[in-house]
């Protein structure tokens, strides 16, 4: 019974055992199901990461593009701005006007790349203040303002670079032409300021007149010219000692002038002095060549400012399309950061997962070895109740064998006691027989006979008996050990029941 017991107990713990694997299992199916779900999710992240890292690439290798070309437009910058008005009239598509310049009489007085040479983008620009100069006053005595042209901007050019090393016209070209020599001054004060002074001083001495501007003035000179220089040469003088004159103030009246250019030299090769030039022309078929596509001062400056900024903004734009550059490598190196994390949480997520199919395996492992433990213990308790019923049987065998030795042991008795009393009915006839001895001889050989017969049966009763009494120990004992052996298959057949009914339950 106890070895019953046992292999029930044994039962239990492996149905108990059974019952965890499986629980183990089911948590171990739920966290694949979790690691490959947060493997998915990290996948996903992974693959917009890379989807921004090449985009992030994409945008670098755009912004080196751009700083390429920002640095190849430096580069032809650099050598555009020391080209002046060269590179300017060739940008704007006046390539007519960069032939005057180049193909000039004395074009070897200009020097392209001479920051002081009339050619040089700030004296380009400087002379704007000096054809602004001259319009204003056109306008203040109701004469129309003078557009430019390049091309007589080029003559102007070529022609103040000659008279920088000469006080004379260079007369390269057909055009009206002003010259003025000064430190850097307006050159409206020579030409218009002193000389209307000349004009003015002039027709009042010759003819009373006083007052004439504009076009009056212009008309009433063409008129009387030829008094009204001869009386400004005779009367009137310039700081250096020269004869007066009014044709520069002429040039600036025309009223059937349209165009104009302006140039400054400022060399100063003459004792320091800056050259300014002034051309202009009338309209119509007369001025052609000089007066074609004209626009205003206002829209020239524009150009030519765009023209100087877009050149000298090309540095600046090197430096933005650079740092641009560097902010788009910075995120594309932390694009590539962010993929590479992403990577490495892929990889511990497939890790996961991985480690998660281990685990099933595991557990499954554990689940069949905890099936077959209960198989096995479920067989214990089946064999420990098949030992309990053999030892039972063999229990009762042995009460039989211990009931048939107690009926051996009884007849033997019987058979003692019976011969016991033949010995005692032996001796009496002995003794009866020795009474009547010589009577009796023979009978007491006889007797002595059936004596000695007795005591033989004596004798093989008491082996008998000695012979019962042993089988009847022996059955006994056997009795006592088959009850042994029954009292442990009873306790073993007991644990086995009961863990089969568990089992069953489970």
């Amino acid at each position: 019974q106890s070895a019953l017991d046992a292999a029930n107990a044994d039962l239990d713990a492996a149905k108990q055992a059974n019952v965890d694997a499986v629980a183990k299992l089911d948590a171990a199916k739920q966290a694949v199901k979790n690691a490959e779900s947060a493997k998915a999710a990290a996948d996903v992240e992974l693959a917009n990461a890379k989807a921004a890292k090449d985009t992030a690439d994409a945008a670098v290798i755009a912004a080196q593009q751009k700083v390429d070309e920002a640095q190849a437009k430096l580069d032809s910058a650099d050598a555009q701005l020391k080209q002046g008005a060269i590179g300017f009239f060739r940008a704007m598509g006046a390539d007519d006007a960069v032939n005057i310049i180049l193909n000039a009489k004395y074009a070897g007085k200009t020097e392209v790349g001479n920051s002081k040479d009339a050619t040089s983008l700030d004296n380009m620009l400087n002379a704007i203040r000096w054809m602004k100069s001259v319009n204003d006053y056109r306008k203040s005595v109701g004469l129309s303002e003078l557009q430019v042209t390049y091309k007589l901007i080029a003559g102007a050019i070529a022609d103040a670079n000659y008279s920088d090393t000469v006080l004379d016209h260079a007369r390269q070209y057909n055009f009206a032409e002003n010259l003025a020599w000064n430190y850097g001054i307006d050159p409206s004060g020579q030409w218009i300021e002193q000389e209307k002074g000349f004009f003015d001083k002039a027709t009042e001495a010759l003819y009373g007149v006083t007052g004439l501007v504009g076009k009056d003035a212009y008309d009433f000179y063409a008129k009387n010219g030829v008094a009204i220089n001869h009386w400004i040469a005779n009367n009137c003088r310039w700081e250096n000692g020269s004869s007066g004159t009014v044709g520069h103030y002429m040039n600036i009246i025309n009223p059937e002038l349209a165009v104009m250019g302006m140039a400054t030299c400022t060399k100063g090769t003459m004792s320091g002095l800056q050259t300014q030039c002034y051309t202009a022309e009338i309209s119509g078929w007369s001025g052609s060549g000089w007066n074609t596509n004209p626009i205003s001062v206002d829209e020239y400056e524009q150009k030519l400012t765009s023209y100087i900024n877009g050149l000298k903004n090309a540095k600046s734009a090197l430096g933005a399309a650079k740092a641009d550059l560097a902010s788009k490598k910075q995120a594309a190196a932390g694009a590539a950061a962010t993929v590479q994390q992403k990577q490495v949480a892929v990889d511990s997520a497939q890790a996961g997962v991985d480690a998660a199919k281990q685990g099933v395996a595991d557990a499954q492992r554990a689940v069949d070895a905890a099936k077959a433990d209960l198989a096995s213990k479920q067989q214990g308790v089946t064999d420990a109740q098949t030992e309990l019923d053999a030892a039972k049987s063999d229990l009762e065998a042995a009460n039989a064998a211990v009931d048939t030795a107690k009926s051996t042991v009884q007849q033997k008795q019987v058979a003692f006691d019976a011969a016991n009393a033949a010995v005692t009915t032996a001796q009496s006839k002995l003794d009866s027989a020795k009474a009547d001895t010589e009577a009796k001889q023979q009978d007491v050989m006889d007797a002595n006979a059936d004596l000695a017969k007795f005591f033989q049966d004596v004798a093989d009763a008491k082996k008998a008996l000695d012979t019962a009494k042993s089988v009847h120990d022996a059955a006994a004992a056997d009795q006592v050990e088959k009850a042994t052996v029954l009292a442990a298959a009873e306790q073993k057949a007991d644990a086995t029941a009961r863990a089969l009914a568990d089992a069953q339950r489970a």
